[in-house]
């Protein structure tokens, strides 16, 4: 598989499981008839194809949900992430090697940008190939803390949160548009989890600007250099990449940053120069005007917006119907299930996206069932042997009762062609979707609203 250099740099910017586990997790099995469902995909990336389309993405969907909580910038100081916590910008704990005085200087940028209440910058991206120039496309960002708003432009795709919503356009789909709610709290990676295509092109100002991290833990940081130019430079080191930032002393804020990446005797390097042009006063009355689409529909799904409708179709009809074994217990039948909202989360073992996404929503449906009566929740094994369910129960965090659907009629039924996907059903009818995974704060809120709605008569 050629890694190139985007599994590299999205490393390198540490945004998280979230995207490590689309871009690095092992392939499903090609044998599996029901792999090209795996939110897991490895990609493969040339260099050539820095900006790969964003076709290849198989993120889930999200469902515009809403929030009367605050949203918060960055992350809560602690545990908690109730509305209203006070908001900082996230701290690696950097390797005991580094140079004390360069570790200082990127807390100060981290603190100097996340104080920013508006920035707008152009962004000029360069890769390299042993110094021979590949690629070299432009790219902006606009942001309002207060409200907030957010405008990310690059090639085929802009990313934007007006403070209601967020919204994603790809250029090559000029029918429709992505339009959910804004995850809480808005960072760097709760956007990418919702638009992965953003990710292709690292922005380690926005990823501050939005308080999060842009290394991991135990990164080695080397000894400051001050450059010709009068900025500083420090340099950032993982296995084999290197990644510098030039840093204006004066406002402690990023002007340029590389990345650099050598495998196979090539050495690639990713440049972007960052051109400031507002930074904490009044930005230009369009800075976030959206593309101009004419009729362009909003769609609640990622992967409807990328492949066209699919399980979304569903909602609002009757559940389809099923009968299933369960893993320890007898056959559950869909007529039943005496609980008004019922969740069925389609799952397999061999899904990476599961293992990482399935312990937060299993968490939530022990949670609802303890509390409420009318709530049942499945965890639908699909296509696979009561074995390898039963092996994967503790690594996926599972505490709903399994349902066993080998011949995986039940996930055609449900048009489950991504895992993880989660149906929920109210009083018989499938009215929420969910394709993929990180969903539940969404979910909550909708089977909150769900369990405290009068039953139907129509039932």
């Amino acid at each position: 598989m050629k890694t190139g250099i985007i599994v590299a740099v999205v490393a390198t910017l540490g945004v998280g499981a979230a995207w490590a586990w689309t871009s690095l997790s092992g392939a499903a099995d090609p044998s599996n008839p029901h792999a090209t469902m795996a939110l897991a995909d490895t990609y493969d990336v040339t260099d050539e194809a820095l900006i790969a389309s964003v076709s290849d993405v198989k993120n889930g969907g999200v469902h515009a949900v809403a929030d009367d909580g605050d949203r918060g910038i960055g992350r809560p100081t602690g545990a908690s992430q109730a509305a209203g916590a006070e908001q900082v910008p996230a701290s690696p704990t950097y390797s005991a090697s580094s140079d004390a005085a360069a570790v200082a200087i990127l807390k100060e940028v981290a603190a100097a940008t996340f104080a920013l209440p508006t920035y707008q910058a152009s962004h000029q991206y360069r890769l390299t190939q042993n110094g021979e120039v590949r690629m070299s496309v432009p790219a902006s960002v606009a942001f309002q803390r207060a409200t907030p708003k957010l405008s990310l432009l690059q090639p085929g795709m802009t990313v934007q949160v007006d403070g209601e919503a967020l919204a994603v356009y790809i250029e090559e789909i000029a029918t429709q548009h992505l339009e959910t709610h804004i995850p809480t709290p808005l960072t760097f990676m709760s956007l990418v989890e919702r638009s992965p295509g953003m990710a292709k092109l690292p922005k380690p100002d926005v990823v501050y600007l939005l308080g999060d991290a842009p290394f991991p833990d135990d990164t080695v940081v080397q000894a400051p250099t001050t450059l010709e130019s009068g900025r500083v430079q420090v340099s950032v080191t993982m296995d084999q990449a290197k990644f510098t930032l030039e840093i204006d002393p004066k406002t402690h804020l990023i002007q340029r940053w590389a990345i650099q990446v050598t495998e196979r005797d090539i050495t690639h390097e990713l440049v972007c120069d960052i051109e400031i042009e507002h930074a904490g006063d009044t930005l230009e009355a369009h800075a976030f005007d959206p593309p101009s689409r004419n009729g362009s529909q909003a769609v609640r799904s990622l992967y409807a917006l990328m492949n066209g409708p699919g399980a979304e179709l569903l909602e609002g009809k009757p559940m389809p119907a099923f009968d299933l074994p369960s893993l320890d217990g007898p056959r559950v039948k869909s007529a039943d299930v005496k609980a008004r909202v019922v969740v069925l989360e389609f799952w397999a073992s061999w899904c990476g996206a599961c293992q990482v996404t399935m312990p937060g929503a299993q968490s939530l449906f022990a949670d609802l069932a303890g509390k409420h009566d009318d709530f049942q929740a499945y965890a639908v094994n699909v296509g696979e042997s009561a074995e390898q369910a039963r092996g994967a129960i503790e690594n996926f965090g599972i505490q709903s009762p399994i349902l066993l659907d080998d011949d995986s009629a039940v996930a055609e039924a449900y048009m489950s062609f991504v895992l993880p996907q989660t149906a929920v059903m109210v009083d018989g009818v499938v009215q929420r979707v969910y394709l993929g995974g990180g969903h539940e704060q969404e979910m909550e809120h909708y089977l909150l609203e769900a369990l405290n709605t009068p039953a139907s008569t129509d039932r």
